[in-house]
């Protein structure tokens, strides 16, 4: 891969974008991972004066997280806000009953974990909104493909510049555009709670996801392992909705018109 063009021309697709909608402002939610660190770096080019990072830490154990993020701001030279989220997170899930958390303990584990992404994507809408900009998207075309994102959390942006580019391309273009090396050496983590992996939870690699889709697209056989292929297909299968925007039922004009 060519990484100086790949940079330029998402550099360049940003300004587009923010030019179409008539802003000159970018909001961007660093988290610490190689993702944002990319998309931060080049909507940083692509928007000089007007990009703002946001840092939103859930608690103490995002506080590696928050340094790692805090660094990417300082290398590329974008200004940020921290916030923290955890007294949002707390406010929200107190309402949860005892019950529902002691019956379904992996449910309401799961539903804090989209929480905390959901909080974060308000706050990304009430700066940029403030601001009059656009909230820029993290998503890599891996994640995209098997739906690993929160529905109106992360998956909740403006524009995708990484949409396009498998993990193991954005992890390339990281290293040429400079992005510190414990974060590219970090195992890709949401932080969603202790220990959590990109990988674990999804329990396939990316290198296997981005096996699937290139044989996809060329059709011809992936050569994994057949456990491997129906966990990508089931991801892919039952994340359909988030790519989708809501159902409307139009058919019902029929009993009408």
């Amino acid at each position: 891969m060519d990484c100086e063009r790949v940079g330029r021309e998402t550099s360049a697709w940003i300004a587009q974008q923010l030019a179409r909608a008539g802003r000159s402002r970018a909001v961007v939610g660093v988290s610490g991972g190689v993702d944002s660190a990319v998309v931060a770096a080049l909507t940083k080019r692509a928007c000089p004066d007007g990009t703002l990072a946001l840092v939103l830490p859930a608690g103490k154990a995002d506080d590696l997280f928050a340094d790692r993020a805090r660094r990417v701001c300082e290398q590329f030279d974008i200004p940020w806000e921290v916030v923290a989220i955890g007294p949002i997170v707390t406010l929200y899930f107190q309402w949860v009953p005892p019950e529902q958390r002691e019956n379904a303990p992996d449910r309401a584990q799961l539903a804090l974990a989209n929480l905390r992404p959901r909080i974060r994507m308000t706050l990304l809408y009430l700066f940029a909104n403030t601001l009059g900009g656009l909230v820029v998207g993290t998503g890599n075309k891996s994640e995209l493909a098997v739906g690993y994102f929160t529905k109106y959390g992360d998956g909740g942006v403006d524009i995708l510049p990484i949409g396009g580019l498998y993990k193991s391309e954005v992890v390339a273009l990281a290293r040429f555009l400079g992005v510190p090396q414990d974060i590219l050496e970090a195992p890709p983590s949401g932080g969603l709670w202790e220990g959590q992996t990109d990988e674990g939870e999804m329990g396939v690699t990316y290198d296997q996801i981005e096996t699937y889709l290139r044989a996809c697209a060329e059709t011809h056989d992936p050569g994994l392992p057949a456990d491997v292929v129906t966990r990508i297909q089931r991801l892919a299968s039952a994340s359909q909705h988030k790519r989708q925007p809501p159902l409307a039922f139009v058919e019902v004009r029929r009993f009408i018109d």
